[in-house]
This record gives C-alpha cells, sequence and structure tokens, in this order.
C-alpha cells in the first residue's frame, strides 16, 4: 500500500501543472494582494497538505511543503498540515521538522487548532478539494464563517476544486454559484469582511494525458 501510493503521489507533486498551480494561486496570489514576499512570524499557513514527507523521512520532492518553505513563504515552523488519509499521515509525521502535522477532517482540525492554541493566527488557509464545488458547498463557506468567527484578518483563504473527472462536468462560473446557493451564504455574503479574487484559477489535473479539470478561488482579508 505505501509504495503504491507514494507512487502515484509522486507523480502528483513533480507534476509541472501542479507545481505552477501552487506557484500562481498560492505564492504569487499572496505576494500580489498582500505586497509581502512571506508570512508575517506570527501567522501560520494551514492546509490539506497530502504526502510530504517519505518512508525514510525525508521530504518528498516537490510537495506543499518543500514548495512553500523553499519559496521562502513560510519557515517550517509555520506550517500546519492536515491529512484525512492515516497513511498519509504517518509518513508526515515521521519527518524531523517543526511543522505541525493533524489527522482528521479539515474543518473540525482547524477549529481544533484554534481552540487549543489562542496565539493561532493563520496567514494562508488553503483548501485543496478532491470534490467539485457542488458536493458540497456549506463546507467551504462553513470554513470562511470559522475564519469571521476568529476575526482572523489579514488572511487568504483558498479553496480548489475539481471542475471535469469522470465525464462529468460543471463550470467555473458554478463555484461561486454553488457557494450562493449555500444554507450559511447570507452570513459570509452579508459582510464585507472578505474580498473577492476576481479571477478563478484554472489548470489540467496531473499527469500528461489527464482528463481533469481544477479551478481556484480565492477571499481574503487585508485587516
Amino acid at each position: 500500500m505505501r509504495k503504491i501510493l507514494q507512487k502515484g503521489q509522486k507523480e502528483f507533486d513533480l507534476c509541472p501543472k501542479k507545481m505552477q498551480a501552487r506557484q500562481e494561486t498560492i505564492i504569487d496570489l499572496y505576494r500580489s494582494i498582500f505586497g509581502r514576499s512571506s508570512l508575517p512570524d506570527h501567522q501560520s499557513y494551514i492546509t490539506l497538505c497530502a504526502q510530504c514527507g517519505n518512508s525514510r523521512g525525508k521530504v518528498k520532492k516537490g510537495s506543499e511543503f518543500e514548495t512553500v518553505v523553499n519559496e521562502k513563504l513560510v519557515k517550517e515552523s509555520q506550517f500546519y498540515g492536515i491529512e484525512g488519509n492515516p497513511e498519509i499521515h504517518k509518513l508526515n509525521k515521521g519527518l524531523k521538522t517543526s511543522a505541525k502535522w493533524f489527522y482528521g477532517d479539515f474543518l473540525d482540525m482547524v477549529q481544533e487548532v484554534a481552540a487549543n492554541d489562542l496565539s493561532f493566527r493563520p496567514g494562508i488557509i488553503n483548501y485543496d478539494s478532491i470534490h467539485f464545488p457542488t458536493t458540497d458547498p456549506d463546507y467551504f463557506i462553513r470554513l470562511l464563517k470559522v475564519v469571521m468567527k476568529m476575526n482572523w484578518t489579514d488572511v487568504l483563504v483558498l479553496g480548489n476544486f475539481v471542475l471535469l473527472a469522470h465525464g462529468r462536468e460543471v463550470s467555473y462560473e458554478n463555484i461561486l454559484d454553488s457557494f450562493v446557493d449555500s444554507a450559511h451564504s447570507k452570513i459570509v455574503f452579508s459582510t464585507d469582511f472578505f474580498s473577492l479574487y476576481p479571477h478563478v484559477y484554472l489548470y489540467d489535473g496531473t499527469g500528461k494525458k489527464s482528463a481533469t479539470k481544477m479551478g481556484t478561488i480565492a477571499f481574503y482579508n487585508k485587516g
């Protein structure tokens, strides 16, 4: 199981399309919006991180953790990685690093971290979903509600969603439309807490002949 998992993950992490998407939707976008090259020391980067370590206890090449640290967007100690797969989480926990690793549902863990550490202040929240935006639109809106409730200002919140897979397709307009239809949307969109970045970043899924398409949407608060 572990070898198969790593083989597939290697293709995912080292895929030029995925690496370019991380650069443009996370690193470049943060720097463009906030006008600084890295997160302030008092802030953290929390993400649905996938595999960041290998079976030898080394940082996985091309992983999100390696990318944002090497790009000096964050320091290792600012990285909070959440993973819902126990095998992947075990590999991440095996890294000898000051990063913090959590196993469980992304939204649950974000709230748990906030409850257990009152000094926790995210500067970037990256929800890298494997679902269509219409599958559970309330989920991402609930994440935005948590940010508002905690009054986490000076923050970039990213949602990455599947737009085409297995013969099913939704347009990028459906991302925001699905959020507006959410039962929780009035609370989020009736205030000016968030600004919506005016473009959805579109890119093909991993692999040379991928039939998957992805889209990333961004909300931010500049404090």
